[in-house]
């Protein structure tokens, strides 16, 4: 189902081993950030956990070069704009009518 609350944890270390001890009863999806701890999470947890990068961090990488490749990066982050926008829809949406919205207008993004 679905978690009404993100969980936060922080340490000193940057080690594989806190982010497993911390998870160590999670199964599902972990959207996350490109922290090195998040390296292999599918392997080292024999699968009960998919890492899905966080699409904030993603679209600043095509902010980032919108003077390299000006083109490109506007089509990406209106793509993202896109997106945004079936999010805002489904702002009025209950979990399942988000589910469907996001099928029907995101998916094909």
């Amino acid at each position: 189902g679905l978690a009404p609350y993100n969980v936060f944890r922080w340490s000193l270390s940057h080690e594989h081993a806190v982010v497993d001890a911390h998870l160590e009863n999670f199964r599902g999806v972990l959207v996350g950030d490109g922290y090195s701890g998040y390296t292999q999470i599918e392997q080292r947890s024999q699968g009960r956990m998919v890492h899905a990068s966080c699409n904030v961090h993603a679209r600043r990488e095509f902010l980032a070069t919108e003077g390299i490749e000006p083109i490109l990066s506007a089509q990406a982050i209106s793509l993202y704009q896109q997106i945004y926008d079936v999010e805002e829809r489904g702002k009025r949406c209950d979990a399942q009518g988000l589910y469907e919205l996001r099928q029907r207008d995101a998916l094909p993004i």
